[in-house]
């Protein structure tokens, strides 16, 4: 995992214009183990994608001083060439959370904010459930106490199971 500290940037939407993610949003929920695709488009101010150009795509957790890398989509993909991009979330990204953000950096274009950085977009936060921690949407909020440990019989049960499948034959 990697942080970068970024003192200017807003996760409440987006930070600069010209990359307008449409995919996801507030009301994305994604799960670990399932394809995913990230929309975006031009919001016709400046700068234009064409002068964006490759950015590196990837899930972040964090607040607008410091973000943390969890999963790196690509390394370079040209935001004026394509509009989406789809991959596999992994199952081990971390705990469920509506934490989660896509951030897209340029390789090249510096921010119009502060040229020390390089140019950012950022989607909405959105919900990811991964298969490593099971979901209860319903009991999360109301309960969390209760939640986490319902979370940590799941897994001993799984476990147990586990190993008795393996003794088994």
């Amino acid at each position: 995992m990697r942080s970068t500290f970024v003192a200017l940037s807003i996760l409440a939407g987006q930070a600069f214009a010209g990359v307008f993610m449409t995919n996801p949003t507030a009301s994305t929920t994604a799960v670990g183990g399932t394809a995913f695709t990230i929309n975006w488009q031009d919001d016709n101010k400046t700068p234009t994608l064409a002068s964006i150009g490759p950015v590196e795509v990837g899930i972040f957790v964090g607040n607008v001083i410091q973000q943390t890398e969890v999963f790196q989509i690509n390394a370079s993909v040209d935001v004026s060439k394509v509009s989406s991009l789809s991959f596999t979330i992994p199952t081990t990204i971390g705990p469920n959370s509506n934490n989660y953000f896509v951030r897209m950096t340029s390789l090249a274009l510096p921010s119009p904010e502060d040229a020390k950085f390089k140019y950012q977009s950022f989607s909405s936060k959105f919900q990811l459930c991964s298969h490593e921690h099971y979901y209860f949407p319903h009991l999360h909020h109301r309960c969390p106490n209760i939640y986490w440990r319902l979370q940590l019989n799941l897994q001993r049960c799984l476990q147990h199971h586990q190993r008795c499948h393996r003794y088994q034959g």
